[in-house]
């Protein structure tokens, strides 16, 4: 755990980024945000049905008066700024049972696309005689929060007892191990939370096709915002720190954490083979590839290697990059990267060292000194990796098969060069 966090809080070479090449350095947290969670738009999409407080349909607020019944539903919300952590200390352990993390971005940014229902009152003493039509509009509302720093510490005990008596296979099926995991924790609760903001931008509201209700709504947001920006600043902490600490407590942990019944947790295989091995290719192939196989293809040792590891891996590593020189992303993603750091150049290693350094009499006369030495290797263009690429394919029951082809590209061949020094020396 202490390496994962330290490998997400490293800065690297962003080689993904909007500017070809290397590009600046960022952290990995904010490169793999990019590359795995967020969007092409570096937005995480959330629809309405995953929002705790949005009610039937995505609705979140409605009022009647005398003149109109108002609904206002939310549609989905764009969350951007994900990928621009400043500080990433997640899960520290500062007591027996409690883990902090402190989070920082340089910016959080809501999009939220919401629709407005106005209809006419149905209040007994509404002031319509003859009521119209209904009028629906949608809009999207902004807002945007800048130099954002989170705390939150959670009180986190684990039964030891249960935790040892997890089957490893049932960690192999994806569908367990959330239930097994959740099921060895005796008690889990948000201890501490809060927000601190350095700015919060003006709130926008646009996409209205009626001028009026662009007035009215858009006139109330910005007379509000005017009231309560600083107040907001002032509380937001305390508001984090209580209510929305209390509400993760109650609706969240206690929604999710429930105990897993024994059988959910334990581990069945229908393979049994007569030397009480792994059928390799029934671990990473998906069922229909390990039946072409010549396997069971009933995933008998779960879906984690072959429905999650090895294809991600295969998309991380393998696949071509359309988007560049169209090679697979093995050299993007691994050999550029390290090759990288280690030498300061893309597809380069070198090692400013002696290799080997031999001395020695001459066989034909002793008094004859014979000195060898190789030094500062250099490997260029080991990021030349070509298809057919190949790792963790199963060619059996029992063996797998990894190929790596090196080249051609044009005007990229593999070379080495080394110096070397040979010296005679005496009579």
């Amino acid at each position: 755990l202490d390496e994962t966090v330290s490998y997400f809080g490293t800065e690297t070479y962003d080689l993904d980024g909007e500017v070809p090449g290397p590009g600046p350095t960022d952290m990995n947290i904010n490169i793999f945000m990019r590359n795995s969670v967020l969007d092409s738009s570096r937005s995480l999409r959330i629809d309405a049905s995953d929002v705790p407080f949005a009610g039937v349909n995505g609705l979140i607020w409605q009022g009647t008066d005398r003149l109109t019944k108002t609904s206002i539903y939310l549609n989905r919300i764009k969350v951007k700024g994900l990928d621009t952590f400043t500080r990433f200390e997640p899960l520290v352990d500062i007591g027996d049972y409690t883990l902090q993390s402190k989070l920082s971005w340089e910016y959080l940014e809501f999009e939220c696309d919401v629709t407005f229902l106005i209809r006419p009152s149905d209040r007994k003493d509404t002031v319509l005689i003859n009521p119209g039509m209904d009028i629906e509009e949608t809009a999207t509302f902004t807002f945007r929060i800048e130099d954002v720093g989170a705390i939150a510490s959670l009180l986190l005990a684990i039964d030891q007892g249960l935790l040892e008596a997890v089957e490893v296979g049932s960690l192999l099926r994806t569908s367990k191990m959330s239930p097994c995991f959740l099921s060895t924790i005796f008690d889990v609760a948000v201890s501490g939370m809060s927000l601190n903001l350095n700015d919060v931008k003006p709130p926008s509201l646009v996409g209205f096709v009626s001028p009026g209700i662009d007035r009215v709504f858009g006139g109330a947001m910005d007379a509000s915002f005017v009231v309560f920006r600083d107040l907001l600043l002032a509380k937001l902490p305390t508001f984090f720190n209580t209510a929305v600490r209390e509400y993760v407590n109650d609706n969240v942990l206690k929604k999710y954490w429930s105990y897993a019944e024994s059988e959910q947790c334990s581990w069945t295989s229908s393979s049994d083979p007569s030397d009480g091995t792994i059928d390799l290719r029934d671990l990473l192939l998906t069922p229909d590839d390990a039946v072409a196989a010549g396997a069971s293809g009933k995933e008998p040792y779960g879906n984690l290697f072959s429905s999650v590891l090895v294809p991600m891996l295969d998309g991380k590593l393998v696949s071509p990059d359309d988007n560049a020189d169209g090679l697979p992303l093995l050299n993007d993603h691994l050999i550029r990267p390290i090759t990288k750091i280690q030498s300061g150049a893309e597809g380069t290693l070198a090692f400013n060292t002696d290799l080997f350094a031999i001395e020695s009499p001459s066989m034909a006369s002793s008094s004859t000194l014979v000195q060898l030495r190789a030094s500062n290797l250099t490997i260029q263009n080991l990021d030349t990796i070509d298809a057919p690429v190949k790792l963790l394919k199963p060619t059996g029951g029992r063996n797998l098969n990894n190929q790596v082809t090196l080249g051609p590209v044009s005007r990229r061949p593999l070379k080495m060069s080394s110096n070397v020094v040979m010296a005679i020396s005496g009579e």
